[in-house]
């Protein structure tokens, strides 16, 4: 009987187990089993360092006495001081060696906040925050779990306020924070579960390499941390060399952004040319995959079965080049910068990119140029290599360009013109960039004067909004609402961004009426009958709006598709018996646009004759 009810007991505890780990399962009902799916967005980030980790401020202004938002200071104050706490209670321990003292980083946030916060699920901090919905990483972290935590999320940022800025420089601040706030991650310590154990998983299983290996990132972030070590790591290493193997595109990342965007003339500082000087002479010759350090020797064994079953001693020799080669085609443009011959001859050597191009779109050769002349050591050096010869073409020019004085900028402009057809195809991505300069400057500094009382002054703002081109874009729906300005000289000015630049779907389905009718009045002359022919259904739509301002501008713009509104004759003859004789007026002239389409309603044209209003008659 003992031994039976041993058994019995022994059957059940194993039940127990099985259904504690089946609930806690990857595939368990309510976990997100895809690690792509498992994204932590920067607003979650944010909230929860402010929350729990310390606080964010912002650098000042250049050009004004505000502060610069996009240049965020994250400061791991609460961090460190419940570290400091966590260490006193344990300094006994600590000086006995049976633990490690906490520091502001990835391990203490680990150990302190991801835990309890997953302890009941056994999940990923990601599922936790987004209630267990899945959300697609955009861009994958690499990092050290021993680099600050508060230069590691002002540095994840920045990158996705430059990131924003890139791809919508005239977004107005609120909306720009908003687009940044939502770039999403896959970072290990919150994208994976933190109470699944690797050891007998092999490389192929992981969540990290099924995110590398899929097509869904748009890119993979390195941070360097502040000393550059972050190369060093196991992980960090194997990260940054499967990155390049699944073709993706890596970018080196500085808690002070993206590592080009630091190069160019009003960016570059004596701090970034010491780092990548660093990086270049210290960090990459210490790069050794058997002496990197890994969190733990299971770990550490896995990686290096990877690389030996793919290649073994050929395959370490090929990932300290990989990152050799990154390294050192993105802090390319800097060390020109710093006119050393000898660091650029060493990152050359080391398969830098000769035409690697930094944040501002610049070539390195431009720089070389620029600085000292097409016979200089550093010219040479770089066409020695292979540089393309045309990026010397009106190299002065191009960094005139992103001149902060408006006359140099436009006298850039001009000179650069004068280059030809091949200085203006080279320099095409440092032109691009230089019209995002600007239209974001456009917007810092001169946004407000749009809600100013003088017409002259909104005038010259919306003239210089329209300069800037399909980069108006994100500005165009707040200024739709000018088009129903007193002033027809804004109106004019207000449709001109708005009809040539804007989403025009969403002006037509605007909740404000003046939007509406303000699109809708002016679509067609801007865009043209045949371009605009296939928004009539909302010019049709608009014919039953309760504002007659927009039935009037519905019903006109039906007036200038002329017999491309010839479908919807049925709808324009309803429309002759609108309550506002403008929107009768144009209905019946459309109606004669129409051709023999209009037939079979001449009947209801014909009631026109009598109606009160000549106009109409």
């Amino acid at each position: 009987r003992e031994l039976y009810e041993e058994v019995q007991s022994t059957t059940q505890r194993r039940a127990e187990i099985g259904a504690t780990l089946a609930e806690f399962a990857e595939d368990a009902p309510g976990r997100i089993r895809e690690p792509e799916q498992r994204g932590v967005g920067l607003g979650s980030l944010l909230d929860f360092f402010v929350e729990n980790c310390g606080e964010v401020s912002f650098e000042s202004s250049s050009h004004c006495n505000e502060d610069d938002w996009r240049k965020p200071l994250c400061t791991a104050t609460k961090l460190s001081r419940v570290c400091h706490q966590a260490n006193q209670e344990s300094r006994f321990d600590i000086a006995r060696k049976r633990i490690r003292p906490l520091s502001p980083n990835v391990f203490a946030v680990e150990k302190l906040f991801i835990r309890p916060l997953t302890e009941e699920r056994r999940c990923s901090a990601a599922e936790v925050w987004n209630e267990g919905e899945p959300l697609r990483a955009e861009h994958f972290v690499s990092h050290a779990w021993t680099e600050d935590f508060g230069n590691l999320i002002q540095g994840l940022t920045r990158f996705a306020v430059s990131l924003t800025f890139r791809e919508s420089p005239a977004l107005p601040q609120d909306k720009a924070a908003g687009h940044a706030r939502g770039c999403s991650f896959f970072i290990h310590a919150f994208s994976d579960s933190m109470w699944s154990e690797n050891r007998d998983k092999k490389m192929e299983d992981l969540g990290v390499y099924q995110v590398l290996s899929g097509k869904g990132i748009k890119t993979v972030l390195f941070s360097t941390g502040q000393d550059g070590t972050a190369l060093l790591r196991a992980w960090c290493s194997l990260e940054l060399f499967l990155a390049k193997g699944f073709g993706q595109k890596v970018v080196l990342n500085t808690k002070l952004g993206p590592m080009q965007d630091q190069s160019g003339p009003s960016a570059l500082t004596p701090h970034i040319q010491q780092f990548a000087t660093m990086l270049l002479k210290v960090v990459l010759p210490e790069i050794e995959m058997e002496r990197a350090p890994c969190n733990k020797d299971s770990e550490k064994s896995t990686l290096m079965k990877y690389l030996e079953d793919s290649g073994g001693q050929l395959q370490v020799k090929k990932l300290r080049n990989v990152i050799s080669e990154v390294v050192c085609s993105q802090c390319l443009a800097i060390l020109v910068q710093n006119a050393s011959v000898d660091l650029v001859k060493t990152a050359l050597e080391l398969g830098a990119e000769p035409d690697s191009v930094d944040g501002l779109g610049i070539h390195p050769l431009t720089y070389a140029v620029a600085a000292a002349g097409e016979e200089s050591e550093v010219a040479e050096l770089l066409l020695s290599f292979g540089a393309r010869p045309d990026a010397a073409l009106g190299a002065t020019h191009v960094l005139e360009l992103f001149s902060s004085d408006d006359a140099q900028r436009r006298k850039g402009v001009l000179e650069l013109g004068k280059c030809g057809e091949r200085a203006r195809e080279v320099h095409a991505a440092a032109i691009e960039t230089a019209k995002r300069e600007y239209a974001r400057r456009l917007v810092d500094m001169r946004w407000e004067e749009l809600q100013s009382s003088d017409d002259q002054v909104r005038l010259s703002v919306l003239a210089a909004i329209e300069k800037i081109g399909p980069l108006a874009a994100p500005l165009a729906h707040d200024i739709a609402p000018l088009l129903a300005d007193a002033n027809i000289k804004i109106v004019e000015a207000v449709s001109k961004v708005v009809v040539n630049f804007g989403a025009i779907e969403d002006y037509l389905n605007d909740p404000n009426p003046l939007t509406r009718a303000g699109v809708q009045k002016h679509i067609v002359r801007a865009r043209g009958r045949k371009e605009c022919a296939e928004f009539a259904p909302h010019f049709v739509k608009a014919l039953l709006d309760e504002d007659f301002r927009v039935r009037h501008a519905g019903s006109q713009a039906l007036l200038e598709l002329g017999d491309l509104a010839a479908p919807y004759v049925e709808d324009l003859a309803k429309a002759l018996k609108d309550e506002d004789w403008y929107v009768r007026c144009n209905a019946v002239q459309a109606m004669g646009k129409v051709g023999l389409a209009a037939k079979p309603f001449l009947s209801d044209v014909a009631t026109c004759l009598g109606d009160k209003m000549p106009e109409v008659r």
